[in-house]
């Protein structure tokens, strides 16, 4: 969703309102032309001057062909379940200047409620892996909205948030965003073969990504050059994905593209499902279009291994500040960015320090470009 408001923002704050999208998720959706009812005609943003939380699942769902394909194991026996794949919280301030995003381990053990599904009701268990929130309640709903609710509801219970919103999205959406740009380029540190996503196989250095191996890429938990195996190794890659993705559309995409920024939204909002509407995210991203990248911050929720099993992790004491910072709209990080040279043979990178050391910083939007370019220059060498 974050590189969809993003883009579609980017579009915005090109030129006038003279080109809107309009999109229609189950019927496709038509480009039209508002010039002849005036330049007045902004999209309204769904929850002006006030914060919003809003909940993004990635979900293995195996209900398409195209998602049997990008699964693990290609398995159709699985095709009839959903698993939460991945889950990410995003605060955007009351003023529109800023959009924190934090990455939810699937392997966190969390207070998982009492949830209403579909079918009745699903009993929460106690402590339990967050992601089986939805994988219960999807199971015992047997559909998307039950799984989703009941995720966001245990994030609810657990950090006090409210949460505004949810979008559940399959593997076909990530792939055809990025298939949709032509491809990102992405540094691999090391040689990759990562057998538990169809046998993916990189070499180390630049590297052109397709669609799917961007997506395998993002996913991959099992192989030789992938860390510890930990979802926190993922949601790295995860993160330096979402970074390409946006540095190439800032970079490329402009109204000499716009065939390309419609396939962009297109293919993305036909494998999602959202409790917001089209509508919706136009109006957000018209508020956002004058956002600087360096207030689009990534983090992982902090953490610590889990006593009870070293393959899990909990939430330290760190993490209820995050939420309190999410409920008064507060920044987490206040960012100090150092500046850039006006003049460098080679790219540079932004940095950050924390007024709180205790809660971790992972980049901006604009450290992440800037990451990008570094590799660019430097990756393989």
């Amino acid at each position: 969703m974050i590189a969809i408001l993003t883009i579609v923002a980017l579009v915005f704050g090109i030129g006038s309102f003279a080109l809107s999208l309009w999109i229609d998720i189950n019927n496709g959706f038509g480009l039209m032309n508002t010039s002849l009812m005036g330049n007045d005609r902004a999209p309204i943003d769904p929850k002006a001057g006030g914060a919003m939380n809003i909940l993004i699942l990635g979900v293995d769902s195996r209900q398409t062909q195209e998602d049997l394909e990008l699964s693990s194991d290609g398995n159709a026996i699985d095709a009839a379940g959903a698993r939460s794949d991945t889950a990410i919280l995003i605060h955007i301030s009351s003023d529109r200047q800023r959009v924190e995003m934090v990455s939810i381990p699937r392997d966190s053990m969390v207070n998982i409620p009492n949830c209403q599904t579909a079918h009745g009701m699903v009993t929460g268990g106690g402590v339990a892996m967050f992601n089986s929130a939805f994988a219960n309640a999807y199971d015992q709903g047997g559909n998307l909205e039950s799984g989703a609710s009941c995720a966001a509801k245990t994030i609810e219970t657990n950090t006090n948030v409210h949460i505004d919103g949810f979008v559940v999205a399959d593997f076909a959406a990530f792939k055809n965003m990025i298939d949709a740009i032509g491809g990102i380029r992405v540094c691999i540190p090391n040689h990759i073969d990562a057998w538990n996503v169809g046998g993916l196989v990189l070499d180390k250095g630049m590297q052109n990504l397709n669609g799917r191996d961007a997506t395998e890429y993002a996913r991959a938990r099992e192989g030789i050059g992938l860390g510890d195996g930990s979802d926190i190794d993922r949601i790295k890659r995860q993160q330096q994905i979402i970074g390409a993705i946006a540095n190439k559309a800032m970079q490329e995409m402009d109204f000499a593209h716009i065939p390309e920024l419609y396939k962009l939204i297109r293919g993305a909002t036909h494998s999602m499902t959202s409790t917001l509407t089209i509508q919706d995210y136009m109006g957000l991203a018209f508020s956002l279009r004058n956002i600087d990248m360096a207030n689009i911050m990534f983090y992982t929720v902090p953490w610590e291994t889990y006593p009870a099993d070293p393959n899990r992790i909990q939430w330290t004491e760190q993490a209820n500040q995050v939420w309190n910072r999410f409920i008064h709209d507060t920044p987490i990080i206040v960012p100090k960015i150092t500046p850039t040279p006006s003049v460098s043979v080679s790219p540079s990178s932004s940095s950050l320090t924390s007024q709180n050391p205790d809660i971790p910083a992972i980049n901006s939007l604009t450290d992440i470009q800037h990451q990008n370019a570094k590799d660019d220059y430097i990756c393989g060498k």
